[in-house]
């Protein structure tokens, strides 16, 4: 699972990552940035499937960045302050979200949950495309003296019956 941290505390997002590191085998940070700008630009490289956002009081998460993120179908996490209005425009925005200073139990549960949900969406990708790609195969069953005999729709030039 590739992840992106974006945020300005650079101790905490070092410690996140540190973090991520030593307990998470299928967790790879692959960018840490400071302005959402920077990963705008960054989601045009690759495409993370879960971003950690360090949230600060007085700086909002643009709305054109969160359609991106949402049309990449990328799972968001925001590390905000105990802020009833912080929590109040992320709810509505529909992102999870937890508190700081950061509760690492809480962090793990969260990450596990947006692992679990990508692994499902992902399968389920992979089955869709699996379907489409096996066109299946028309056939049509022919009854014989002590057997039905399916013969493909491609094979028949022409089809006349002795009765009915």
């Amino acid at each position: 699972m590739k992840c992106f941290l974006i945020g300005d505390n650079n101790d905490l997002l070092e410690g996140i990552e540190a973090y991520l590191q030593a307990n998470f085998f299928y967790v790879r940070v692959c960018e840490k940035l400071n302005s959402y700008a920077e990963a705008e630009k960054m989601l045009y490289k690759t495409t993370p499937d879960l971003i950690l956002i360090d949230v600060n009081i007085d700086i909002e998460i643009p709305a054109g960045f969160l359609r991106k993120v949402r049309k990449a179908a990328i799972d968001v996490l925001a590390i905000i302050p105990n802020n009833p209005s912080v929590i109040k425009s992320l709810e509505k925005h529909n992102i999870k979200y937890i508190t700081k200073p950061v509760d690492f139990t809480e962090l793990r549960i969260s990450i596990n949950k947006s692992y679990v949900g990508i692994s499902k969406e992902k399968e389920l990708e992979q089955i869709l495309t699996r379907i489409k790609s096996t066109t299946p195969k028309k056939r049509i069953a022919i009854p014989q003296e002590k057997q039905i005999q399916m013969v493909s729709v491609q094979d028949i030039m022409y089809i006349e019956a002795d009765i009915n």
